[in-house]
């Protein structure tokens, strides 16, 4: 499973397959220890590891979160 962020959302490649999410459709990203939660509609979550990346990538993705109106 392949992330990758941009200013408009956020790509989730797993295999051939490719999801594109945007950030201003997000509900709220649900942060722990282990796992982020990014809700993006009731019920569907995209889990992503944290672990699995560096703080910028991290601290970019609570910007994008708060610059598209998102609480975090």
């Amino acid at each position: 499973m392949v992330f990758r962020f941009d200013d408009d959302g956020f790509d989730v490649v797993v295999g051939s397959a490719t999801n594109r999410y945007a950030w201003r459709g997000m509900r709220r990203p649900w942060r722990y220890p282990d796992v982020w939660l990014l809700e993006i509609v009731k019920n569907m979550s995209v889990f992503f590891p944290p672990q699995a990346a560096s703080d910028e990538v991290q601290a970019y993705v609570v910007k994008r979160c708060r610059d598209a109106g998102v609480g975090v």
